[in-house]
């Protein structure tokens, strides 16, 4: 060993006094530090996306071939990953805000922000806050997914076993109602359009006919070699708008069987239960921080006395 490390461990052995009371500092600072967090509980929810029907129909493949347009289909929400977006959006966190809850030890029921606000056990040191609504409630909801299952861990955390069970509920079924109203907004929107593609194609396939219809009733039974082949180029003409007419309502067609099943978005694979031990605070974890800030400050302050102090 150098004589630098001798110095110092000569340093901190001469002042091994200051370096206990660092240590009955960190136990008393961590004892009151975790005494003043609220315990907290830890309730979850596991759910796993449905499989798209329309993408793993085995027919997929030939009614493609035949125009059938299987893109509708496909949306955001068979993407996991979109999930824990959208709970911390502030549209979907004022809809949990909203959820009836009990207030733990009495007999009363308030909204979930309200409770977060005004009835929520805090530490000394967050009484004051300036937190938003979205804020408050986004802090209790956690959200994972297992690449390996596919499945979705949603997880609520409140200083109330009963609390915690009751947000994980209301979040996994805000979630459901959300997935399910996009779906059938996004279901009107598409029957619209493939309607109004319908339309187009209709219109100009009467108009194909009235085109044929007209040209033949002007060269009736007068028909010149130019005339036969302006004859033919109109019933190609009526032929393939007709088949375009064709296709568009079968697309129309399977587009309101697709859009029409409304099926959820998710299967719930693990409900939500009251937890039953805290999961904090830790104050093992507490005591061990505090007692690397207490044991280093303690020995940068020994130093820094020992060198520069006792000069005069």
């Amino acid at each position: 060993m150098n004589m630098g490390s001798d110095s110092a461990w000569k340093t901190i052995k001469d002042n091994r006094r200051l370096m206990l009371l660092s240590v009955v500092v960190a136990l008393v600072g961590s004892t009151v530090v975790s005494l003043s967090i609220p315990s907290a509980y830890t309730s979850r929810t596991r759910i796993l996306l449905e499989a798209d029907d329309a993408l793993y129909n085995p027919l997929s493949e030939e009614l493609s071939r035949m125009g059938v347009d299987f893109s509708v289909a496909k949306d955001f929400t068979s993407d996991p990953f979109v999930y824990d977006k959208i709970l911390h959006t502030p549209s979907f966190l004022i809809r949990v805000g909203h959820t009836l809850v009990r207030i733990p030890g009495k007999d009363k029921e308030v909204h979930l922000i309200e409770y977060f606000t005004h009835h929520e056990p805090k530490p000394w040191w967050q009484i004051i806050e300036r937190a938003s609504m979205e804020e408050r409630i986004a802090r209790h909801i956690k959200c994972s997914t297992d690449l390996s299952t596919g499945i979705i861990t949603i997880q609520a955390e409140t200083h109330d076993a009963q609390l915690s069970k009751a947000l994980a509920d209301s979040v996994t079924q805000q979630l459901q109602t959300s997935i399910s109203h996009y779906r059938r907004e996004r279901a009107s929107q598409e029957v619209s359009k493939q309607k109004e593609a319908l339309a187009a194609v209709t219109a100009q396939y009467q108009q194909a006919k009235k085109a044929l219809a007209a040209f033949r009733d002007a060269h009736y039974g007068n028909l010149s070699p130019a005339a036969e082949v302006r004859e033919e180029d109109l019933e190609r003409e009526s032929a393939r708008m007709f088949n375009e007419q064709e296709q568009a309502a079968q697309r129309l067609k399977q587009t309101e069987i697709i859009m029409g099943k409304q099926s959820a978005a998710f299967t719930l694979v693990e409900e939500s239960v009251v937890p039953v031990h805290a999961a904090r605070p830790h104050w093992v974890a507490n005591f061990l921080v505090w007692l690397f800030y207490a044991g280093m400050l303690t020995l940068w302050y020994v130093l820094y006395i020992n060198r520069y102090g006792r000069k005069k």
